[in-house]
């Protein structure tokens, strides 16, 4: 993380992470989700 000054202002400035593993549980994670909601509409 930096700060700069861009135009004048302060700017926070953060490096992008490189990628991360995938925790053992993300896949059960989801279909729980999806078990218990399904697909919800943002729109209503």
């Amino acid at each position: 993380m930096s700060i700069t000054k861009r135009k004048g202002e302060p700017w926070i400035s953060v490096p992008p992470l490189g990628k991360q593993i995938e925790p053992e549980n993300q896949e059960a994670l989801k279909e729980e989700i999806a078990r218990r909601w399904g697909v919800i509409d943002l729109l209503d």
